[in-house]
């Protein structure tokens, strides 16, 4: 009797099954969820952003290389951010809700939570004064358009007042600068709203330390009086600009502050903050400048050379 041959299993030339790694979506640590949402309204298409609005407030999606905010997202790397600005550009022009569900729709346990606070700085004088020296070359007025320059001399003067503890008594000189400041200037987040943001995330690093007791009160006194003028600018600068009164940063501010301990890294990051926007990089590196040229951690001598850490009258 013949019998069937029973061969024995080979291994086939088949290509395995690659596996993508987890789609992640990167969102503040500590906020309300939102992006849980199946749509939210387009207020704004930018080159590396888009503005979404939900309820009271606006949500900035943007990419890997701009980085998180606060109250934003970023997308999954595997994501690609230009499908996702186009489809919410059509979504603008149609005047329809985006559906976020192709886009942020994915399993809870693959949402990475980032802490957006400051972690505690203690300058050095030579990085603190290669940030102040960068600033004198890039310093530059436009050849078109707002000149930030007037706004961004108004820095030393505002980080003088609010360690000064003259407004204790009388708030209207730090309550007159930032009048002149928040909303003005050029820029999608107007410069005098950078260097606002830029000054706080000095002091809150500062505080942070312990070795400067004032730089906290610094940072309470322009939170105290800054937080009431939010209205007066932009939907997501002013958020940002709260978030930075309550001591919350966004990606590129923290490395700014960072560079801030070292000479390399201030090279670094000076030389990756002028290309941030039209003049935000280096409108926010302004107003870090200003408040970390304040500290008694820094020996006056040794700063001195930069012009732009002169106290200036206003």
């Amino acid at each position: 009797m013949l019998t069937a041959a029973v061969s024995a299993p080979t291994v086939c030339n088949v290509e395995p099954v690659r596996v993508p790694p987890p789609r992640r979506l990167i969102v503040e640590a500590g906020r309300t969820a939102w992006w849980d949402r199946t749509s939210l309204v387009v207020c704004h298409v930018g080159g590396s952003a888009v503005l979404l609005e939900a309820p009271s407030q606006v949500h900035l999606v943007a990419d890997h290389e701009r980085g998180l905010v606060p109250d934003g997202a970023l997308l999954p790397e595997l994501v690609d951010f230009t499908a996702f600005r186009e489809a919410a550009i059509l979504a603008l022009g149609s005047q329809r809700p985006l559906d976020l569900t192709t886009w942020t729709g994915i399993h809870p346990a693959r949402v990475t939570r980032r802490s957006l606070g400051l972690t505690a700085l203690i300058p050095s004088p030579q990085a603190v004064q290669a940030l102040a020296d960068c600033l004198v070359h890039a310093d530059a007025p436009p050849a078109a358009g707002i000149n930030p320059a007037p706004l961004r001399r108004l820095a030393p003067v505002l980080a003088h007042a609010a360690r000064s503890g003259q407004h204790e008594r009388d708030p209207h000189p730090l309550n007159g600068l930032l009048l002149r400041l928040v909303g003005a200037g050029p820029g999608a987040t107007p410069t005098g709203d950078d260097v606002l943001v830029g000054m706080l995330a000095g002091f809150h690093a500062l505080a942070g330390s312990g070795a400067d007791p004032g730089a906290a009160p610094a940072a309470e006194a322009i939170a105290r009086e800054v937080t009431p003028l939010v209205h007066r600018t932009a939907a997501a600068s002013g958020q940002e600009l709260r978030a930075a009164a309550e001591g919350r940063f966004c990606s590129r501010v923290q490395h700014l502050v960072a560079g801030a301990c070292d000479p390399v890294l201030a090279a670094r990051a000076a030389a990756a903050a002028a290309h941030w926007g039209a003049t935000s990089g280096i409108d926010l590196l302004h107003g870090l400048v200003a408040a970390l040229a304040e500290s008694p951690i820094l020996t006056p001598h040794t700063l001195a050379a930069s012009p732009l850490l002169e106290r200036r009258s206003a």
